[in-house]
């Protein structure tokens, strides 16, 4: 639940648990945190590499000038839940659920 924010998507938890495990990675405490929130820190370790790969991906399609995907510039939208949920779906199309 706290992890979760309100937005009900596993999509956005996943990144909000990226996020934070990231963070906590930075200042040596990844282990700390994965064991305080159940989480397997093997598994976010290879999440983390996939990131950095996608990166490098969208650098050499010249789509990004950096494969330092924490860049300031390259999240300007990152803070629109409405636009990163609706790329969320686009991507998901057409498995995607109504919920009546």
């Amino acid at each position: 639940m706290e992890l979760d924010r309100g937005y009900k998507s596993d999509h956005l938890i996943m990144a909000e648990v990226m996020d934070r495990w990231e963070e906590h990675r930075r200042r040596g405490k990844a282990s700390d945190f994965c064991w305080e929130n159940y989480l397997k820190e093997n598994i976010l370790h290879q999440l983390h590499q996939q990131k950095s790969s996608f990166a490098q991906y969208l650098v050499d399609l010249e789509f990004l000038n950096d494969s330092d995907y924490k860049q300031d510039h390259l999240n300007v939208n990152s803070n629109n839940i409405s636009l990163v949920k609706a790329v969320i779906c686009s991507g998901l199309y057409p498995n995607v659920a109504i919920v009546k």
